[in-house]
């Protein structure tokens, strides 16, 4: 199972296991605030592991963990920080412990962003090294899992688009095998070969966009619900799409074809890890490179997977309603 990295804590200690954690010694020994038990929720799940369950959670446990999955959600779609290179992340949500970092750095910064700092407090005893199994673990795996959920969404998403739209059944392999090679399933065919000048123009790209990220349903709705997020890279007004959210897009259609083209079918996890960051770096490279064209093929992306819906609608006119245009005084009592 992936585990958390969590740091600045003390040497674990051996403590006898108990099927309680409201009295286990670690939590007997350190006046935890009241605030930050979960013990409610807890389950012994094997000899040394707890599972959590999130229903029986008082407030405002329950209220910080549901906050934690929201910023978690946000880091892997929207853009994990990095302190290198671009193309080279801290982590990525397809690496051996990716998303436990990426949802251990969400409770940190959703009990953080609650006030949880003081002394004894939920940022503390996450980082308490005694408490690992039975606070910092549980916590984390349960919006780890919600993670893997999300990623796994990604690819069933592209699952339910891309087979129709690159036409598997009648499409002969060879010139699938031949789309698949080189990354070419990224440019428009030109039916003698590729558009080697629109990176990212595949039109398959944006359905699977759509689909992943702008279709009002549980975990595929993430452009909806974080729409502010959208904002352009450059400063400008017109909105756009991240490039983290291009990127697990086209990871996602290069997993469908793999699987297509190879005859298996793949977990869509660390397999991903090498092509997620490729496409990453493609990204980055074109926006260095070609500034202008990365914003506008973003913008257009952006206003093609958000057509016809109301929350994207830009007012048409002068912006003026309806109710601002009656002429009052024309009509009759």
């Amino acid at each position: 199972m992936e585990a958390p990295t969590i740091s600045n804590g003390r040497k674990i200690k051996a403590t006898q296991q108990t099927t309680d954690p409201s009295q286990s010694k670690s939590t007997a020994a350190i006046p935890w605030l009241p605030r930050t038990d979960i013990s409610a929720g807890l389950k012994l799940a094997s000899q040394r592991s707890w599972a959590l369950n999130i229903t029986p959670l008082a407030e405002p446990m329950s209220n910080m963990l549901r906050k934690a999955i929201e910023l978690a959600e946000i880091r892997m779609v929207f853009g994990i920080a990095s302190s290198g290179e671009p193309t080279n992340p801290a982590y990525t949500p397809f690496q051996l412990d990716g998303i436990p970092q990426l949802c251990t750095d969400a409770l940190v910064d959703a009990a953080t962003s609650m006030g949880f700092t003081e002394n004894y407090d939920v940022i503390q005893r996450l980082h308490d090294r005694d408490e690992k199994s039975e606070y910092a673990d549980p916590l984390c795996n349960y919006v780890a899992s919600r993670m893997r959920t999300l990623r796994g969404k990604i690819k069933e998403a592209a699952l339910s688009i891309v087979p129709t739209a690159l036409r598997f059944s009648s499409t002969p392999m060879d010139d699938l095998r031949t789309l698949s090679q080189g990354d070419n399933f990224l440019f428009p065919s030109l039916g003698n070969g590729f558009d080697f000048a629109k990176p990212f123009g595949c039109e398959v790209i944006r359905d699977i966009i759509r689909a992943a990220f702008f279709t009002p349903q549980q975990y595929h709705n993430a452009g909806i619900r974080f729409a502010h997020r959208l904002s352009s890279s450059n400063g400008s007004a017109e909105r756009e799409i991240p490039m983290t959210m291009l990127a697990l897009a086209v990871t996602a259609l290069e997993a469908v074809l793999g699987d297509h083209v190879n005859q298996i079918t793949t977990d869509f996890s660390m397999t991903m890890h090498g092509p997620y960051i490729e496409h990453l770096a493609t990204a980055t490279d074109l926006l260095e490179k070609k500034p202008g064209p990365y914003h506008a093929l973003m913008h257009d992306i952006f206003k093609t997977v958000t057509f016809g819906q109301s929350a994207f609608a830009t007012p048409s006119g002068s912006g003026k309603r309806g109710r601002t245009r009656i002429d009052w005084d024309s009509i009759v009592d």
